[in-house]
């Protein structure tokens, strides 16, 4: 690791006690149960650390799929519940495994071509109609936002695996969709606040991985590939 990455990295985690601290008084103001503030204190560091392009955080980041499914599922917000289980735990531990001991920033990312980009935004529309109807039908809290946030957190999971810098601007998106869930939650629950806070701390935090991606100049997988690689 460079001198430089190194000190880019130090001034990144410098704000995870922040985000944390901020968590643990968001839920004990709103008396949320135990089990929402780790969940969300895991959250916190699983996405931090990823942002920041250390494979750690995808450890953190199975532990926090599985108490974010069992939370979801008690809260009735059924498609985070699946996706959490068997989406984001299973690829969690497969992005630990791809992702190699070396930090991305010194393996490579690598940015989606034009195919890549066309393909991926048809499927998360697709994905978002088709959860919204199956959603709505089975009675889901806040059907059009869980359904938009599983939607942009699968093609995340698929893009964070296979390396590709456009990952972070699903992790925004998904990071907006899951505020706009917990805004939901919280309006009709009155708890969750500790949940709304880490979705809005991972829009910040995914932003922040955008702005240090795209200022660098990243190899591009021909469009032959593209095809193959999104199924």
């Amino acid at each position: 690791m460079s001198r430089n990455h190194a000190k880019k990295l130090l001034t990144y985690l410098l704000l995870l006690p922040i985000e944390i601290a901020a968590v643990l008084v968001a839920g004990i103001l709103s008396y949320d149960d135990v089990l929402k503030i780790c969940v969300s204190a895991a959250g916190i560091a699983f996405n931090l650390l990823v942002c920041v392009q250390n494979r750690i955080g995808f450890v953190i980041g199975a532990a926090y799929a599985i108490g974010y499914a069992v939370m979801s599922y008690m809260e009735t917000v059924y498609a985070s519940a699946v996706f959490m289980a068997f989406v984001q735990f299973p690829s969690a531990i497969l992005s630990f495994v791809t992702w190699k001991k070396k930090s991305a920033a010194e393996n490579g990312l690598i940015k989606l071509s034009a195919t890549g980009v066309l393909l991926t935004v048809m499927a998360s529309a697709l994905f978002t109609g088709i959860i919204t109807v199956i959603l709505t039908l089975l009675n889901s809290s806040g059907a059009l936002f869980d359904a938009f946030f599983f939607s942009m957190s699968i093609v995340a999971c698929y893009l964070l695996a296979k390396r590709y810098r456009a990952a972070y601007i699903t992790i925004f998106l998904s990071g907006i969709g899951g505020t706009a869930l917990w805004i939901y939650q919280f309006a009709v629950t009155g708890q969750g606040l500790s949940v709304l806070i880490v979705n809005a701390f991972v829009t910040i935090n995914a932003a922040l991985g955008i702005f240090r991606q795209y200022r660098k100049t990243l190899p591009t997988i021909p469009d032959t590939n593209e095809g193959d690689k999104m199924k």
